[in-house]
C-alpha cells in the first residue's frame, strides 16, 4: 500500500491527534518558564503514536529530535538553564506537529503537480509530501 493510501486510511486517528494537541499552549508555557511546558511531552507522544499508526517512522534525525524532547522530568535546578533543558521539548512537539499537519494535508490533496518540461509530462512532488516520504524512509 502506498503512503497516500495509508494516510487516507489512518486519517481519523491523525485528525483526532491534531484535535488533542495544541502547541500554542506549550510555546506560551516555555516563554513563561512554567513547568507546564513539560506536559508537551505527552502531546508529542500522542502525535508520534498517530504518525506511527500510518507506518513506522524511520528518519533518524526526527527520532533524535523526539528522543531529545521526551522522557524528561522537571527539577527545580532546571530553572537555572531553562532554555537548554526545555527547548528540546518544544522542538519535538513542533516538529512532530508539522509532520502531523502534513500527513493530514496529503491525505486530502494530491502530492504532486503535473508539469510538462522539455516535451515530457512529469509530476513535481510537493515539498511537504517529500518530507513525509523522508519521515517514513521511502
Amino acid at each position: 500500500m502506498d503512503l497516500r493510501a495509508r494516510l487516507q486510511e489512518r486519517l481519523p486517528d491523525l485528525v483526532a491527534a491534531q484535535a488533542d494537541t495544541c502547541p500554542e499552549q506549550a510555546v506560551y508555557w516555555f516563554y513563561d518558564q512554567s513547568l507546564k511546558a513539560y506536559s508537551a511531552q505527552s502531546l508529542t507522544r500522542r502525535i508520534v503514536d498517530a504518525l506511527e499508526s500510518v507506518a513506522p517512522v524511520r528518519n533518524q534525525r526526527f527520532l533524535g529530535i523526539i528522543a531529545a524532547g521526551t522522557g524528561k522530568a522537571f527539577t527545580p535546578e532546571v530553572n537555572a538553564h531553562w532554555d537548554e533543558e526545555v527547548r528540546p521539548i518544544i522542538d519535538a512537539l513542533l516538529h512532530s506537529r508539522q509532520f502531523l499537519d502534513l500527513a493530514i494535508k496529503y491525505a486530502h490533496e494530491e502530492p504532486g503537480t503535473p508539469l510538462r518540461m522539455a516535451g515530457r509530462d512529469i509530476t513535481a512532488l510537493a515539498h511537504g509530501y517529500a518530507a513525509l516520504l523522508t519521515l517514513y524512509g521511502r
